[in-house]
């Protein structure tokens, strides 16, 4: 698979924070591959469009704007790469990236039928911790939400 990140990257990433990965290359390419599908998985989301019809990927992308900068539509913004690194990491500590629950503490669980969950809201602190530097980044390839309100007159 096509990556934007390497496994020298992700090694030498992994080494300066004393994070063991796995001694297989094999596997630190399926942690970054994984990675790679998760941003994938969030397209949709993205700022900017594919750069090509046929990309196997999400990146390239043209008319992408980050941080008010422009990105040529045949360049991986650092950021990218970074992120994936980052959610590879995540991926190497046994973090679900697909996990809904956001990491919220549970405080109540009731099986009858059907499961039910209940997670305790969280403070703007307790947000702002639980965020990952991976999901941090990643927001910042996402367009921004927008907060207009649309009024139809009739």
């Amino acid at each position: 698979m096509a990556d934007f990140a390497t496994v020298e990257d992700y090694r030498l990433v992994a080494s300066k924070r004393g994070i063991t990965l796995p001694e297989n290359e094999t596997e630190q390419q399926i942690q970054l591959d994984e990675a790679l599908l998760f941003i994938d998985s969030l397209e949709s989301r993205l700022r900017g469009v594919r750069a090509t019809r046929d990309q196997e990927h999400a990146y390239p992308r043209s008319e992408l704007i980050i941080n008010g900068f422009s990105y040529d539509n045949d360049e991986i913004p650092y950021l990218v790469i970074r992120a994936q690194i980052e959610l590879a990491l995540e991926i190497n500590s046994g973090t679900d990236l697909y996990a809904q629950h956001d990491g919220l503490p549970v405080t109540k669980e009731r099986v009858e039928g059907a499961v039910e969950v209940q997670y305790a809201a969280p403070s703007k602190t307790e947000q702002r911790e639980r965020d990952s530097v991976a999901m941090r980044l990643i927001k910042q390839l996402m367009r921004p939400v927008s907060r207009s309100i649309h009024i139809v007159r009739v």
